[in-house]
Order: C-alpha cells, then structure tokens, then sequence
C-alpha cells in the first residue's frame, strides 16, 4: 500500500509539473511548483542545490536560494540559510525592476538575525523590504516582524507602532485571523506600560 501511495504522490507531482512547464501556471507558481516537488523527496536540499546547478534565470534563482535557506534555518543551520538568502538577494536585484523578491530576500535576512538574537540587524533588513512589497499581507507580516523585534528590544511604542501599521493592512485585506493576533500583541504591550 506504501508503495502505491508513493506513485501516486509522484505521478500528481509529474502532472503538476507538466502543467506549470506549459505555462499554466506562471511565475509566482514557480515557488509553489518546487515546494510541491520537495515534499515528496527525501533530501530535498540535494535536489535544490542540483536545480541551482542547472539554472539561470535571476527571479528563479532567487526563488531557489530562499526555498534552500529556508531549509538550512528549519535545520538550525543559521549561516548556511544566511548564504542563501544573500545568494537570492543578489539575484533578486538582477531581475533588474524593483520585485517582490528582493522584499522576500530582506525579510528572510531579517528573520536569520532574528534566531541569532540580532534584533537591530533584523529590524534594519525588514525596514528594507517594505518599499519592494507587491502583496500587503506580506508587507503586514514584515511590519508585524519589526514590531516582534522592538518588543525583544523593550521599545514598546516602536512595536506598538508597527503593530497598527500591520494592524490596518489586515483589516483592509480581511485577514481577521491576523487581526485578533494583533490586537492580543497591542493588549498586552498597553499592559506593560
């Protein structure tokens, strides 16, 4: 029965990618076509790295250095996963217009200074990110990151601040999941002071 659920893991994974190689899905589904693709492997950095190897579109392998630090950080393997996210940086900046990855890239930064208790660091690579935003909901998290990182420093009204900035991306975009988990962050900040 394993056996038979691996084929048919592998054969999803073949129609899917075959519909993204005709173009059905364009170039935001890059990102989720490889996550598809990674899921089902068992060393999914090896299949990154050798996909890196055979790649040479900038915004592809932008995408494919934050999927591979993304990995080294789940791993806790924090310089690894800052490479990464610098590699797509870099090539992020070569798309040559300003582009989303390049907020992704800075965001990613942010939260590697973040896990080595670099919150100054992490709150000037988020700062980065906002101009570059395409999707508010991804702006608001980056604003929820620095408010997160002005908490860790004690500097209640800078997270408070950050805090409503997200706070109204969320309500605007309907997120009330995310609005109810900054009103509780607001809440408790208001407590403190």
């Amino acid at each position: 029965m394993n056996i038979l659920i691996q084929n048919i893991r592998r054969l999803s994974l073949v129609l899917f990618l075959i519909i993204c190689a005709k173009g059905v899905i364009g170039q935001n589904g890059y990102r989720d076509s490889i996550k598809v693709e990674m899921s089902v492997l068992e060393k999914p950095n090896d299949y990154l790295i050798n996909t890196i190897n055979n790649e040479s579109n900038p915004k592809r392998l932008s995408i494919l250095y934050n999927l591979l630090g993304l990995n080294y950080q789940r791993e806790n393997a924090f310089e690894a996963a800052m490479q990464s996210h610098q590699r797509a940086l870099n090539y992020a900046f070569l798309i040559g217009v300003p582009n989303e990855e390049i907020a992704i890239s800075y965001n990613k930064i942010g939260i590697v200074y973040y896990f080595q208790a670099n919150c100054d660091s992490a709150i000037v690579n988020f700062e980065k990110a906002l101009p570059y935003y395409e999707t508010q909901r991804l702006k608001a998290n980056t604003y929820t990151n620095i408010g997160l990182m002005n908490n860790q420093k004690l500097n209640r009204d800078l997270a408070i601040e950050n805090y409503l900035k997200a706070l109204e991306i969320f309500k605007a975009v309907g997120d009330t999941i995310n609005q109810g988990n900054l009103y509780n962050n607001i809440g408790a900040l208001y407590n403190q002071i």
